[in-house]
């Protein structure tokens, strides 16, 4: 069986209520006599752009100026710099027109400003440099042209420059030298290897050219053998005075000669086939006069007078006409002759060979003097007696 409890409150102390205490001052009167703050405006400040000149730099006033200054690069080159404190350095130049191009390039700015000249007339950039500028420049770098070591580091710039062109050039002969060698080497080996067939080629060669040499040789002097037979009954008549010029009768001139100065009697019996003068001779002398004879007994009979009727009268002249080269030989076995008859040795003239004592004479041979001794024999081809 469930017996109802009561619980009793236990009795409390009881605390006094406390009442919030009322400010006075707000219910104070106003004094206007006090003194008090009067609070400011506020102001808002303007987010402007960063000037390209610093606050304690001093701009340059008026237009821009530039000036170039020569070996101002490390490299010697010419540099361009304005009053306000850009440098430039040269792009391009062509036919008077130079290109300079601003100095700040590098991995973090890269300005792209460009100035133009023309005949020393500057033209401004058209756009702004990215960067700030640096008054004094222009100071600066002529100071630094002007240093000993600015000179010496461009001097060693230029040395060092010449000195790789020069090794440049020392690589490319010694390739040059390298692909010789390999191409002589080739060549070597080639000849080599071919040197039995062209030495062969060669002697066939050789064996051809005196081949054609030889009947060269023989052609021609059978022409001459032809020519000089066709000149059979020519003779050539020097010393005969021309007195009518171009207008003369030749015939009657020449039967006059030979009956007056070579006293042949008959002359009306001998008959030509033609004459004719030459042209006029280079040491003014008396043209001479060639006569083709129809007979060949007249023309031995008055070749075999020339010899005892004109032998007295050196300034006529009868001989047989033969071709210019046959001339040549002559001229050269005559002096023989002349020395072979004053030794009292049977010397003559045929054709083109000289006879003594019935031997034909070598003009070629090693000893081309005669002997002295008469009835001594000739030397023969080979120079022995």
């Amino acid at each position: 069986m469930v017996k109802n409890r009561q619980f009793q409150q236990p009795n409390l102390p009881e605390e006094p209520m406390q009442t919030e205490k009322e400010d006075d001052s707000l219910h104070a009167s106003f004094n206007v006599e006090l003194p008090f703050d009067i609070p400011s405006d506020v102001e808002e400040e303007n987010i402007a752009d960063d000037s390209v000149y610093d606050d304690d730099e001093d701009v340059p006033a008026g237009p821009v100026t530039y000036t170039v200054i020569d070996n101002a690069t490390q490299r010697g080159k010419p540099k361009l710099v304005d009053n306000i404190g850009f440098s430039y350095t040269l792009k391009t130049e062509k036919n008077g027109a130079r290109t300079w191009q601003c100095s700040v390039r590098n991995k973090t700015i890269h300005c792209g400003v460009i100035v133009h000249e023309k005949d020393g007339v500057f033209i401004p950039p058209s756009i702004q440099h990215n960067h700030t500028a640096a008054p004094g420049t222009l100071t600066a770098t002529k100071i630094k042209v002007t240093t000993p070591v600015h000179s010496e580091n461009v001097r060693s710039g230029r040395e060092r420059k010449d000195t790789n062109k020069m090794s440049n050039n020392v690589n490319t002969a010694d390739s040059m030298i390298i692909s010789l060698d390999k191409i002589t080497d080739r060549s070597k080996e080639h000849s080599i290897s071919n040197s039995c067939e062209i030495e062969d080629r060669v002697r066939n060669l050789e064996k051809s050219n005196r081949k054609l040499e030889s009947e060269n040789f023989e052609l021609k002097e059978k022409f001459l053998e032809l020519q000089s037979h066709s000149m059979k009954y020519n003779l050539t008549f020097g010393g005969i005075r021309n007195q009518d010029g171009y207008e003369e009768n030749t015939e009657d001139v020449l039967r006059s000669f030979l009956l007056e100065e070579m006293e042949i009697p008959n002359v009306g019996d001998i008959q030509f086939q033609n004459l004719h003068r030459l042209g006029e001779r280079s040491d003014g002398k008396e043209r001479s006069i060639i006569g083709c004879f129809t007979r060949f007994s007249d023309h031995e009979r008055v070749n075999r007078a020339a010899a005892s009727k004109l032998k007295n009268k050196p300034q006529f002249s009868i001989y047989q006409q033969y071709p210019r080269e046959i001339n040549e030989r002559h001229k050269k076995l005559i002096p023989k002759m002349k020395e072979f008859k004053r030794q009292r040795r049977h010397a003559k003239l045929v054709y083109d060979k000289l006879l003594v004592d019935g031997e034909v004479y070598n003009l070629d041979a090693r000893c081309e003097a005669p002997p002295t001794i008469p009835g001594q024999p000739l030397p023969n081809n080979d120079g022995d007696y």
